[in-house]
């Protein structure tokens, strides 16, 4: 009987022949309980994260170790690369890998570390991370930082957020933006837009979007999306948008998609946006 259930029959053995006035003992006997349970809860799911953690990290090591030396072992004996099972071995352990790495971040407790900093030199620093990759894959990306509400362009928007995890989020959504052009003939235009602005006239919510022009998210998949452990990916861990989520929620946002499979017109639009208090409003470039 859970610790809610055991107080709600004692406050009942209680007020049984009691004034009717005495009912208000029972009532506050249930809500303590109830918040007992959820304290209870709370604890209990912040050291289930700790210890996820704590093994994701403990474990990652030694696997790091391992596929170090796998290279080694390629490098001093040439010959191996010629089993069919070697480069599957060295696949299996990178994803190990990534999988226990977005374990650990999914369950991990982040203090924010909130900063100011401008979306222009912030845009910049992301697209010259993902560049290689967008190379590799023939993509192009445009970005932009405009208002919502006209097409001039802002000289200069300042955020105050946790500048880490939000190139954290980003990054996961141009990766997964990456892999949906991938599917794409070669002959086909790949493009992804990175997108921010103000969400409102005040000027106290600011909106990110990731856009590419693939082939679009299935209506069945997208009740499941952020869920934790579902991909519909060869080489997904299941994890990167509950990571995204995750973020969000730190800074008090939220995250959403868009999306449409039609062939004329398929685009995948996912969208960070950051409350009022995060932003700080637009500054004039001198």
């Amino acid at each position: 009987m859970t610790t809610f259930n055991k107080a709600f029959a004692g406050a009942r053995t209680q007020v049984t022949g009691a004034p009717a006035a005495d009912i208000s003992t029972m009532d506050q006997l249930i809500t303590e309980a109830s918040a007992a349970d959820v304290r209870s809860a709370s604890e209990a799911e912040a050291k289930y994260r700790r210890w996820i953690s704590c093994l994701s990290h403990e474990v990652r090591n030694p696997l790091t170790l391992i596929y170090s030396s796998l290279q080694i072992l390629e490098k001093d004996y040439p010959c191996v690369k010629a089993s069919p099972l070697w480069e599957q071995t060295k696949s299996d352990v990178q994803y190990l890998i990534r999988l226990l790495k977005d374990s650990s971040a999914v369950t991990r407790e982040y203090q924010p570390r909130f900063t100011e900093f401008s979306l222009q030199e912030f845009f910049q620093e992301l697209t010259v991370s993902v560049q290689p990759l967008l190379d590799e894959h023939r993509i192009q990306l445009d970005n932009r930082v405009a208002r919502s509400d006209a097409d001039d362009a802002v000289p200069e928007l300042f955020i105050c957020a946790d500048r880490e995890r939000l190139k954290e989020a980003l990054t996961n959504l141009l990766v997964n933006a990456v892999d949906a052009l991938s599917s794409l003939s070669d002959s086909d235009s790949r493009q992804i837009c990175l997108d921010a602005g103000l969400a409102d006239s005040a000027g106290r919510t600011v909106f990110l979007h990731v856009k590419d022009n693939g082939p679009g998210i299935p209506d069945e998949y997208l009740d499941t999306l952020f869920d934790p452990f579902i991909t519909h990916k060869s080489n997904g861990t299941g994890l990167g948008l509950s990571i995204v989520r995750n973020i969000a929620g730190l800074h008090g946002g939220t995250v959403s998609v868009r999306t449409s499979t039609a062939p004329a017109d398929s685009f995948t639009d996912f969208c960070l946006c950051i409350p009022s208090g995060s932003v700080i409003p637009p500054r004039s470039v001198l």
